[in-house]
């Protein structure tokens, strides 16, 4: 995480998410808030990791895992619109057993919460407790969908808006490409609750429909219509 101090730049988002308007008393808050920024695979929380910050994630890409009791992690969403990280830990409910690893670098407006003073402002602010209410509401909507998801989507259908959201521009000049995926497999495979071999088997049906190819260590994206299309039911 790197902390950014151009006040310019942070005022900036502040206008355009329009940050001020979530507070009761914004004045208060305002000289403790950060502008960070996040690359690529960095962790913006860890499981059982204590919190010194929740933020305001203003722009990226991020991967949301919920953590098992058995080591394993299940896959649950990516963010990549205007979200607030944080909000569930805040009520000291449990240490996060999600983490969030970002998949393209990200920014976000930090609230130290470690500050006594600071955390206990936020639970007496009626605006900010509002607008943390309506968070929550949509996340317990967006994890039924999920909960639904897992059960009724094919895998063929969740892989394929998982490869959409990962693939990255191919920064090879010498390739005709410029879309591949080039994940872990044995990691993607555990994400989406299936096997390694069962996932190879839905790669290479990509493959033979084309849709992918395959390179050395990696699959080049031949066709993103097709693989959107596959992707169209998938809750990701």
């Amino acid at each position: 995480m790197k902390v950014y101090l151009n006040q310019f730049q942070l005022d900036q988002y502040i206008n355009n998410y329009k940050i001020a308007d979530y507070f009761s008393d914004f004045d208060y808050f305002y000289k403790h808030l950060k502008l960070v920024r996040f690359s690529k695979n960095d962790m913006v929380y860890q499981d059982k990791e204590s919190l010194d910050y929740i933020y305001f994630f203003l722009s990226g890409k991020l991967k949301v895992c919920s953590n098992l009791s058995n080591g394993k992690s299940l896959l649950l969403c990516f963010f990549e619109d205007f979200e607030i990280l944080g909000d569930l830990e805040l009520y000291q409910i449990a240490n996060p057993y999600n983490s969030i690893k970002v998949v393209k670098e990200s920014y976000c407006i930090a609230i130290p919460i470690k500050d006594e003073k600071i955390k206990n402002a936020l639970l007496k602010d009626i605006k900010f407790l509002n607008f943390l209410s309506f968070s929550l509401a949509n996340k317990l909507v967006r994890i039924s969908d999920v909960s639904s998801a897992n059960i009724l989507c094919t895998l063929e259908s969740r892989l394929a808006k998982y490869i959409y959201y990962l693939s990255e521009k191919n920064t090879n000049q010498k390739s005709v490409y410029n879309t591949v995926f080039r994940e872990n497999l044995t990691e993607t495979a555990e994400l989406l609750g299936t096997s390694y071999r069962h996932l190879l088997r839905i790669l290479q049906q990509f493959v033979k429909d084309g849709i992918l190819e395959k390179q050395e260590d990696y699959y080049v994206v031949k066709d993103i219509s097709g693989l959107k299309m596959l992707s169209s039911d998938s809750y990701l």
